[in-house]
C-alpha cells in the first residue's frame, strides 16, 4: 500500500521512537502499517490470515463477516453490514466490524465450526464467539443484523474517564437509560455492579446502557457512587436518580434501577411494565392506568384534551401513594395484549376511563369513568 503524506510523517516519528524504545517503536509501527493495510477510513476492515487474530483481540467487541467474493448472498450482505457499521459509529457503540475472505482461511472456518458463507461471528475480547443465526427469513437485512449487534452492545460496560461521562450521557436518546458507577476496581461494589448490569441487559424490558469510572487512589479515601440517567424525564422527576441503598448487592441494584425507569406519571402503558406481577416484584401494590383518546380530537374540535386536565391530580396521587405506579395511555396505542391486561374482554373501553390493577393472588380491575372536564 502507498502511505499518504501524513502517514509517512508519522512513520518517521515512529522510527525515531524505534531507535529510542525498540519494543515500543516496533509495536507502534506495526499498528500504523496494519491500519493502512485494512483501510483507516473503512468502517468494515478487510482482514487477512495474519491480521485476523490481532484484530479480534485488539478490540473489545468485534463482528466479523466470513465471505467469498463470488457468493451472491455475500455480495448482498456487504452493503447491509456497512450500514450497520455506520449506525454503530453514530450511536457510539463499541463494536468494530471486519470481513475476511473464507477461501484462504479454511483453518479459521474449522476453528469456529463454520460450514457456509456468509457467516457472521461476534467476538468479545477475542474469546469464544457467538455465531449469528442466518437460518431465519431476511437474516442478512440491516434490521436483524443491527438487532443482533445491539443485543451484545447492551451488555457492554463502557469504561469512562471523569471528563468523558457527559459525552457518554449525551448519546443516550429518549426512551433509554444509562447507569454510571464510580468504583474501585475489584471492590465488592464493582463485582455487584457488573453482575447487575448483566441481569439488566438480559432480563429487563427497558433499554439500558452501562458505564463505569474506575476510581484511583486509596479505597478508604474514595466512596462508591451510582446513578441512573433518565434522558427523557421531566419535572417533577429528575433526570439523575442516585442510588442510596445501604447494600451494594446485585439484586438491590437491579430492583432500584428498574424502579427508577418509572416516572411519577407515565405516558404509555404496556402489560409487561404495569402488570400486578411485574410491580409486586418491585415492592409495589399495583398500578393506576388512565386510558384517554386525545389522539382522536380534531384540531378544530372544541373538546379539550384530557391528559393536561387530569395530570395535576395524578401527580398528587402519585406523590401521596409511592407504592403505586401511575400512567396515562392513549387508546390508539394499546395493543390487544395490553387491552387484555386491562380488561379480560379485550375490548376497547369508552374513554376516558381509569383502571386500578391490584391484588396479590387475583388481578382485580375496577373502572371509573371521569367526566368531560376531568373531575
Amino acid at each position: 500500500h502507498t502511505l499518504c503524506t501524513s502517514n509517512v510523517m508519522r512513520t518517521s516519528l515512529l522510527m525515531e521512537q524505534l531507535s529510542l524504545r525498540p519494543r515500543m517503536g516496533i509495536a507502534l509501527l506495526y499498528l500504523l502499517l496494519f491500519s493502512v493495510a485494512i483501510g483507516q477510513n473503512d468502517l468494515v476492515a478487510t482482514l487477512k490470515a495474519d491480521s485476523f487474530d490481532w484484530f479480534i483481540k485488539s478490540h473489545k467487541r468485534v463482528l466479523v463477516s466470513f465471505y467469498q467474493p463470488e457468493c451472491k448472498f455475500c455480495q448482498a450482505l456487504e452493503p447491509e453490514l456497512q450500514k450497520v457499521a455506520i449506525f454503530a459509529k453514530d450511536e457510539g457503540w463499541q463494536t468494530k466490524f471486519g470481513k475476511i475472505d473464507a477461501g484462504p482461511v479454511s483453518h479459521l472456518m474449522t476453528r469456529y465450526n463454520l460450514t457456509a458463507v456468509p457467516s457472521l461471528v461476534y467476538f468479545v475480547k477475542g474469546q469464544e464467539p457467538e455465531v449469528y443465526n442466518s437460518n431465519v427469513k431476511h437474516a442478512h437485512s440491516f434490521y436483524l443484523i443491527k438487532k443482533f449487534v445491539e443485543e451484545h452492545e447492551k451488555m457492554a460496560l463502557v469504561e469512562l474517564q471523569e471528563n468523558s461521562v457527559d459525552s457518554f450521557l449525551q448519546r443516550i436518546s429518549d426512551g433509554r437509560f444509562a447507569l454510571v458507577a464510580h468504583l474501585q476496581k475489584r471492590s465488592p461494589e464493582a463485582k455487584a455492579y457488573v453482575k447487575a448490569t448483566k441481569r439488566l441487559a438480559t432480563n429487563s424490558t427497558s433499554d439500558f446502557r452501562f458505564g463505569v469510572v474506575w476510581l484511583k487512589g486509596d479505597a478508604s479515601a474514595t466512596h462508591p457512587l451510582l446513578y441512573l440517567h433518565r434522558a427523557d424525564f421531566k419535572e417533577p422527576d429528575a433526570r439523575r436518580h442516585d442510588f442510596a441503598g445501604s447494600s451494594w448487592s446485585a439484586a438491590d441494584i437491579v430492583k432500584w434501577a428498574i424502579a427508577g425507569t418509572y416516572p411519577s406519571v407515565g405516558s404509555t402503558f404496556t402489560a409487561s411494565r404495569y402488570s400486578v406481577d411485574a410491580l409486586q416484584e418491585l415492592g409495589c401494590q399495583g398500578s393506576v392506568v388512565a386510558v384517554i383518546d386525545d389522539a382522536s380530537i380534531e384540531q378544530d374540535d372544541e373538546e379539550e384534551p384530557v391528559r393536561p386536565r387530569i395530570m395535576p391530580e395524578l401527580l398528587r396521587l402519585a406523590k401521596e401513594n409511592p407504592q403505586w405506579r401511575f400512567t396515562t395511555a392513549e387508546l390508539t396505542k394499546l395493543s390487544h395484549q395490553d387491552l387484555l391486561a386491562l380488561d379480560e374482554s379485550g375490548n376497547a373501553p369508552l374513554t376516558p376511563v381509569v383502571y386500578v390493577l391490584y391484588g396479590k393472588h387475583r388481578h382485580l380491575r375496577e373502572t371509573f369513568v371521569c367526566g368531560k372536564h376531568g373531575d
